[in-house]
């Protein structure tokens, strides 16, 4: 997926969340890929609606290096689904995170 389509498709998903009051059904899942990076999914009840493979906001294709790294990327971005923010990180936040490679 390019980086647009990913944008386009956290896009069309917040504002789906944001018609959702119940946000106990939002879940993150970390997954190591067979290339040896992390990934993190944010799942709605049964529904994937967010697939992260490479880390946001930077330039490039750069991957999440650590579960640690994807998990913390992860858990604020569900925070911000559930206190209804875009689900949109800067690199000033991934900085915050400790985030490697960027």
């Amino acid at each position: 997926m390019t980086k647009m389509n990913n944008i386009l498709y956290i896009v069309f998903f917040t504002l789906f969340l944001f018609s959702c009051t119940n946000n106990d059904h939002l879940k993150l899942k970390v997954l190591k890929t067979k290339e040896n990076h992390w990934i993190y999914e944010i799942h709605y009840k049964d529904k994937k609606i967010i697939k992260q493979t490479i880390i946001p906001a930077v330039s490039g294709e750069k991957y999440f290096q650590s579960e640690a790294d994807a998990r913390r990327v992860g858990n604020f971005v569900l925070e911000k689904l559930k206190n209804n923010t875009r689900p949109v990180v800067s690199v000033e936040e991934l900085k915050k995170l400790n985030i490697k490679n960027l």
